[in-house]
Parts: C-alpha cells; sequence; structure tokens
C-alpha cells in the first residue's frame, strides 16, 4: 500500500512544482511597484557647509574644546557651521543657543533653544531661529550634566548690509538719510 502512496505523491509532486514557480513568478510581476521619491522633502535635507553669505566667523568659537564657528544667511534663515578642531572628549554634548544678555547658567537651559548633538568628526549645520542675531552658544554635555563651554554671539545684521561689531555706532556722512521726523533732518532743514 505504501509504493502506490509514494508514487501518486510523486506525480502530484510533479505537476504542483511547476504550477507553484509559474504562480510565484505571475504574483511578483502583480505587484504594485513602490513609489519613488524624486528629492527628499525639504525639511530631511541637511544643509551642507558653506553655502550662503558669512555673517560672522571665527577660528576658535569655543576654545576648549577647540571648535571654528561661522553664521551664514541663507535663502532658509540662519545657520550655524561648527567645525570641530579636536575632539571634546565628553560623552553627549548639546548645542545650544539663548537669547541671554549675560553668560548662561545650567538654569538658564530651561528657556534655550536646543540646535542639536555635537558631531566631533565632521563640520555640521544647525539652523539658528530668526530672532538669533545676538546671545550665546552654549555645549552642554548631557553625560556629566555640565555646561562644557559657552560663546557669545554679536548682534548680527541681517544679509546685505554691512555688520557691525557690538558696540561700533554707526555714523551718519549725510543727512538726507536721516528717517522722516528725526531731529537731524529737522536740524539740516532749518540750516538750509
Amino acid at each position: 500500500m505504501i509504493a502506490p502512496l509514494r508514487g501518486r505523491h510523486r506525480l502530484m509532486i510533479g505537476l504542483i512544482a511547476p504550477l507553484v514557480i509559474v504562480l510565484f513568478v505571475l504574483a511578483l510581476k502583480a505587484r504594485p511597484s513602490l513609489p519613488v521619491m524624486d528629492e527628499p522633502p525639504a525639511a530631511l535635507v541637511e544643509p551642507s557647509p558653506g553655502d550662503g553669505e558669512v555673517l560672522f566667523e571665527r577660528p576658535e568659537l569655543f576654545s576648549r574644546p577647540a571648535i571654528a564657528g561661522r553664521v551664514r544667511a541663507t535663502a532658509t534663515g540662519l545657520q550655524l557651521e561648527l567645525e570641530p578642531r579636536e575632539a571634546p572628549r565628553l560623552p553627549s554634548v548639546l548645542v545650544y543657543w539663548t537669547a541671554a544678555a549675560s553668560p548662561p547658567s545650567i538654569a538658564d537651559l530651561a528657556s534655550a533653544r536646543l540646535l542639536g548633538p555635537l558631531d566631533d568628526t565632521r563640520t555640521q549645520v544647525f539652523p539658528l531661529p530668526d530672532s538669533a542675531r545676538g546671545g550665546y552658544l552654549v555645549l552642554y554635555s548631557l553625560g556629566h550634566q555640565e555646561l562644557v563651554a559657552s560663546a557669545e554671539l554679536p548682534e548680527l545684521a541681517s544679509a546685505g548690509s554691512p555688520s557691525a561689531e557690538p558696540g561700533d555706532a554707526a555714523t551718519r556722512t549725510d543727512d538726507s538719510e536721516a528717517p522722516e521726523g528725526s531731529e537731524e533732518q529737522g536740524s539740516a532743514e532749518k540750516r538750509g
């Protein structure tokens, strides 16, 4: 009884095996194609260093660890570039920006804006908030729960206008540039 059963099974496997292969190929062909993006959304694209007008640059923005920094004005807004010159040798270093007028403390980080983690192997680009025209950049070690370093960001001029250093006063050479109703324009009209 076993021999006729084996013969029947051999015949069934011989007929079903090619049928399974054909059905498998047809199933692969009938699948819908995977959607493909032409380009990723702008929110997912990491900006590349070197784009835009440099508003501020300092070869040693942070001295310990040695990190060069620059702020650029791009079409999408202000961007901070940090280029590590040496590894911070601290765990989980985070970069913050705060609008504080004096050097920040750990308590000030509650109101600071987190820009992202610091990668000590490459130049990184962080988008700065539109309100970031000055303030402080802060490096904070999450592993040690301490401020590593802070650096003052000078008052930044908008793109296309000359950048003035903090404390520098811009002087006018022509009275006609004074806004309407100002004292300078009024005194110029009285003289002439």
